[in-house]
């Protein structure tokens, strides 16, 4: 019974998320499972090929999404694969995912720009239920270069680990949006924003993911100027085949540059930046 439970964990302080780490209460019908471990999130490696690459888009071609037209999925460029002798491939543009209609998930850069051969993005495709939504922006929502995201899909805390990313069907394929986007917390709400202050344009879809922090959902920030930021955690370290999923947290003024993630020879895991992040740089990891 999803009430019963969710006030004893309630009333004995215990956490709503299961040894995973995630959402407890998931599901078409938001019920919960008492498994130590619960069912229905995927996430996987997506790497782009010639065989699957056509100008700035690639297919992703798993049993994961295949037809699965409802998915809410949430990607990060991921420069080595785990591979920390590998060369890596660059990926320093806006990404954002779309369905064809028919069957498959595609991702492609919001700025046109050619997908490279070789790159890696970690997909994460939550299950159904509270926490994993989609939002599209309107003229309620925007403010400037944000979207303000319903309390009742996210919460009033600031504490709340927020991912996002931009879903061109989800906006009725009637923009684009070529500036990378963060998430932020301002007057007791969660936003989606461009973090270059470009103004926010309305029917712009994105997938949303939220869960309250715990062991593997958790945030991150720089203590100084630098160009990159460890994710040192017994979740990862040593980890290759680990699956981290990030997204900018931003203050009330945001700082534009892209990301991605990788392995370091120490065993390690990485966000790199593009540009210098300044201090106090913030993300949200799961």
């Amino acid at each position: 019974d999803t009430s019963t439970l969710g006030l004893g964990l309630i009333i004995n302080g215990l956490p709503v998320t299961d040894a995973d780490g995630l959402r407890r209460i998931k599901g078409a019908t938001n019920k919960a499972d008492i498994g130590a471990y619960e069912y229905g999130d995927a996430t996987f490696l997506h790497t782009a090929t010639a065989a699957n690459i056509s100008g700035h888009v690639t297919t992703l071609d798993t049993p994961y999404l295949n037809g699965y037209a409802a998915a809410k999925a949430i990607i990060t460029p991921n420069f080595n694969a785990g591979i920390p002798s590998g060369s890596g491939t660059a990926y320093a543009h806006p990404p954002g995912i779309y369905y064809d209609g028919t069957q498959y998930w595609r991702i492609f850069g919001e700025d046109f720009a050619a997908m490279p051969n070789g790159a890696h993005f970690d997909v994460f495709s939550p299950a159904p239920g509270s926490g994993s939504f989609v939002h599209v922006s309107d003229a309620g929502s925007v403010s400037g270069a944000a979207t303000q995201l319903p309390t009742s899909a996210t919460g009033t805390s600031p504490d709340t680990i927020v991912l996002a990313t931009q879903n061109w069907s989800a906006g009725g394929h009637a923009q684009y949006n070529a500036h990378s986007i963060g998430v932020r917390f301002v007057g007791g709400a969660w936003q989606v924003l461009n973090l270059d202050s470009a103004p926010m344009p309305v029917n712009l879809g994105f997938n949303v993911y939220s869960q309250m922090p715990s062991p593997n959902a958790f945030r991150v920030s720089t203590a100084t100027s630098t160009t990159f930021l460890d994710l040192d955690h017994p979740l990862l370290n040593g980890i290759t085949c680990a699956r981290p999923h990030v997204t900018r947290v931003a203050g009330a003024a945001a700082t534009d540059y892209a990301f991605d993630l990788y392995y370091t020879s120490t065993g390690v895991w990485r966000i790199f930046g593009y540009s210098t992040m300044l201090a106090g740089t913030t993300f949200n990891v799961v």
